[in-house]
């Protein structure tokens, strides 16, 4: 996980992956699909988190090494049970050698390193010739959940951290993410979006938002505040429509190939 993510998981490392490795991996998998794993010696998985498609991309290529890498010591650590290579990194820095990889996964980091365009030039970098790149982005605004506007209503007076910011806005688009790739000389992307679906229910949404994603913000307030505003999003939420609960987000999928020397 990149950047801007460590500070704001900090200790939250379990509930990251009760809460949300499950809600993004099988968007994660629809990207595995894409990529040539089975074809590739060494892997690099930039931004792996709390591990989530190690698993899967270790069955889906069994003749490459693979390596993990992610800034967020706490989110990493709770990889380390896969038992492979993992290394504390940031993602615009990379500690490995030039063209020293055929794939490089990029599952849901891009949009948080302080510098999109930085991370892919280094992607590339480490890249072999002809080396393949994989991608996920949310697209547009798919990414808000079912519910946010309460939460931002109660929570209007406590400020996000620094930690929360990110890039997505720079990436939301094919044509923009494409525009990034280039910049970082990597060209002839096939980018396209994808819709998912999954159906919430009162329960889930409260427990990640309330656990994980606003828990920051939240331990910031009086206990009996606290408390009070949680009953307004219990009750906000119990008041919502079955419909309501279903939530269909479009992913950017990005393939992009490094160049091949002449």
């Amino acid at each position: 996980m990149p950047e801007g993510m460590q500070g704001r998981y900090v200790g939250l490392a379990d509930e990251y992956a009760r809460f949300w490795s499950p809600v993004i991996e099988p968007m994660g998998l629809r990207l595995l699909e894409m990529l040539p794993l089975g074809l590739a010696w060494r892997i690099v998985d930039i931004g792996c988190g709390t591990g989530n498609l190690i698993s899967k991309i270790v069955a889906a290529a069994p003749n490459a090494r693979y390596l993990g890498l992610d800034r967020a010591a706490n989110i990493l650590s709770a990889a380390s049970k896969s038992g492979v290579p993992l290394v504390l990194a940031d993602g615009c820095r990379l500690p490995l050698r030039n063209s020293s990889f055929d794939v490089a996964v990029m599952a849901f980091a891009l949009f948080k390193f302080p510098s999109p365009l930085a991370g892919l030039t280094e992607a590339k970098r480490v890249l072999r010739p002809g080396g393949v790149l994989g991608i996920t982005i949310w697209a547009g605004d798919t990414h808000v959940l079912p519910g946010d506007e309460i939460w931002e209503e109660v929570l209007v007076d406590v400020p996000r951290s620094p930690d929360e910011s990110d890039r997505l806005e720079d990436l939301n688009e094919i044509e923009k993410l494409r525009g990034v790739l280039e910049s970082a000389g990597i060209t002839g992307s096939d980018i396209h979006s994808e819709t998912f679906e999954r159906t919430w229910t009162p329960e889930s949404l409260f427990a990640l938002k309330s656990e994980l994603t606003h828990r920051a913000r939240l331990v910031r307030l009086p206990v009996d505040e606290r408390e009070k505003r949680l009953a307004q999003v219990r009750a906000y939420l119990a008041g919502m429509t079955p419909s309501s609960f279903i939530w269909r987000p479009s992913i950017l999928f990005a393939r992009a190939q490094v160049p091949s020397t002449v």
